[in-house]
């Protein structure tokens, strides 16, 4: 078979779904013989472990900033460092023979692989609002992409009919279930233990960032209602601080301490070692005001743990609602704290719709079986063949 070269492009550096997931993209093409660059926005975090992984990467400064909010010297600060990236990613897609964006976020790297007249895979991750800017990546994708691949049946709505000769190919989020299932009880119980939980605690658990998106605020009022009634509930929040909301991080720590809290949930910051926070808690909660399709829902199922989360995007996609858990309206704090108690107070429930999980995640969200999924788009991109 001829092996082609392949540049896959991350529109970040850290340890979120999408990037998460173009890493695990690129590491098992290159497993399977493909020739992978690896592509990101700055050094450190996921580019470090792209790195460790043997991948060849490369940094492409490519600002986040918003042109349309930036005004007068920063503007032209921000478009001309946005116009070396165009070109550089030109450079880089001439060196390959097809290119695969991580995120719509990341458009600007899907024109840079048009310019250089190679085919481009655009991968959307996300539930995209009709914002302006959004509105704009969407025209870009649908007028340069060979390939549009979501994650999400919901996130093709907003890309309206599809263009004339682009191909639209559903490929959900995928998680590495061997690995998730390693995790032992000895390694649980150590975590488990050495965050204050006992065998009389029932540890809920939500990883994100600490980001109004995430909706932890809402989680955090659920808990308040949850704490009284349940003395032995625990609340662990697994993620890190983003700058553009640390007043909202900060609010989340002062309502844990007005509401006399701070002996029942834990802030853990970022963790490496989310898989076996997952087989250490009892119940995964979500309350997201925006998603497509989370990946730390897939792990949550791999590990056998029920999900409880907010209908939105295309999570009743995963989610079982009465199965393998349950769903709730976004913002409703009341539904959600009700939700809690019921897999509070019922191990045989908490154990049953763990187990459906699990079963369901190996069906829909294993690595190998999208690998294969994911493969045979590029072997049709590039006209690499056995």
């Amino acid at each position: 078979m001829t092996r082609r070269r392949i540049l896959f492009v991350a529109h970040d550096t850290e340890r979120s779904g999408a990037p998460r997931v173009t890493l695990e993209l690129a590491r098992g093409l290159a497993e399977r013989g493909w020739r992978v660059t690896l592509c990101f926005p700055g050094r450190g975090g996921l580019e470090e472990a792209a790195r460790r992984a043997g991948l060849t990467t490369v940094v492409v400064d490519n600002p986040p900033a918003s042109l349309a909010a930036a005004n007068g010297l920063a503007r032209l600060r921000i478009a001309a460092a946005r116009a070396m990236a165009l070109g550089r990613f030109a450079v880089l897609a001439r060196r390959a023979d097809a290119v695969w964006v991580g995120s719509s976020v990341a458009v600007i790297a899907g024109l840079g692989a048009w310019l250089a007249r190679r085919p481009v895979i655009y991968h959307v991750h996300e539930d995209l609002t009709p914002t302006r800017g959004n509105r704009l990546r969407a025209w870009l994708i649908r007028r340069t992409a060979q390939t549009v691949v979501f994650v999400a049946r919901k996130s093709r709505v907003f890309f309206g009919r599809r263009p004339v000769g682009q191909r639209w190919v559903l490929l959900p989020n995928f998680v590495d279930g061997a690995a998730i299932q390693a995790v032992s009880r000895a390694e649980a119980a150590h975590v488990r233990g050495s965050l204050g939980a006992g065998e009389g605690n029932v540890v809920f658990l939500t990883a994100a960032f600490l980001t109004p998106r995430k909706g932890i605020d809402v989680l955090l009022r659920a808990f308040a209602d949850v704490a009284p009634a349940r003395p032995g509930a625990l609340l662990w929040i697994a993620g890190g601080e983003v700058a553009a909301h640390t007043e909202y991080a900060a609010g989340l720590r002062r309502f844990v301490e007005t509401h006399g809290l701070r002996d029942r949930v834990r802030f853990l910051g970022h963790r490496e070692d989310v898989a076996v926070l997952l087989h250490a808690a009892d119940v995964f909660v979500l309350a997201s005001r925006n998603e497509a399709l989370p990946l730390t829902i897939a792990e949550a199922m791999m590990a056998a743990r029920p999900v409880v989360a907010t209908d939105v995007g295309s999570v009743a996609d995963m989610v079982e609602d009465g199965k393998t858990g349950a769903l709730v309206p976004a913002e409703d704090a009341g539904e959600l704290a009700a939700k809690m108690l019921d897999f509070e107070g019922d191990k045989g429930l908490r154990e049953s719709a763990g187990r459906l999980g699990r079963q369901r995640a190996l069906r829909l969200y294993d690595r190998e079986a999208l690998l294969d999924r994911a493969e045979e788009l590029v072997h049709g991109i590039t006209g690499a063949r056995d």
